[in-house]
């Protein structure tokens, strides 16, 4: 059997870091790739216009490639991925851009992608809490006031994404472990 290889791809609020905390457990020896700035002040100030943002995310996101290929024996987990560029161009930028140039590499590669989703009962708990407990608010997001036009947006980049093995997990009301265990045999039904 060949070693897993997933996108976890999701709102903030949506459990992607529990998520894929659990599945480092699961699978000891994977090789974990976590990405964080899609967009920032320091981004902003250096890609002031579209195409200078578009094409930073492309080759950000084509310079994971290599090291899809290299790794053949241990899982792939990446927290974030093209998706979450895509949001985030459309988001501050009013650019559609569906990475389907990559997501066919990535099917080569026989990647998964897997978008967390949650309903607004969970999105507005989630942000209370998080809210309660001094937590930062993710960059351009006024007191979370984007996060539902970020979710709709990871909803619309999703179901347009090409890549054949793909799911959505609603987890609104799962735990890590519960979204894993509903990852995991998806998976195996595959």
């Amino acid at each position: 059997m060949e070693p897993l290889k997933i996108i976890i791809e999701g709102t903030n609020l949506s459990g992607k870091s529990s998520v894929v905390s659990e599945l480092e457990r699961r699978y000891p020896e994977s090789v974990c790739v976590t990405t964080h700035g899609y967009y920032h002040d320091l981004f902003a100030k250096l890609f002031s216009n579209s195409p200078e943002a578009i094409i930073y995310h492309r080759n950000r996101a084509a310079a994971f490639i290599p090291i899809i290929k290299a790794i053949k024996t241990e899982e792939i987990i990446f927290n974030r991925l093209h998706i979450t560029a895509a949001v985030y161009l459309e988001l501050f930028y009013n650019i559609e851009e569906h990475f389907s140039w990559l997501e066919k590499k990535l099917d080569s590669l026989g990647m998964w992608l897997v978008c967390l989703d949650f309903d607004d009962a969970a999105l507005e708990k989630r942000a209370a809490e998080r809210i309660a407990m001094r937590k930062a608010m993710p960059p351009g997001d006024d007191g979370f006031k984007k996060t539902k036009l970020k979710r709709d947006l990871y909803r619309k980049y999703f179901a347009a994404s090409r890549l054949k093995r793909k799911f959505m997990v609603d987890n609104s009301n799962l735990t890590a472990v519960q979204s894993v265990d509903q990852i995991a045999a998806k998976i195996a039904e595959k």
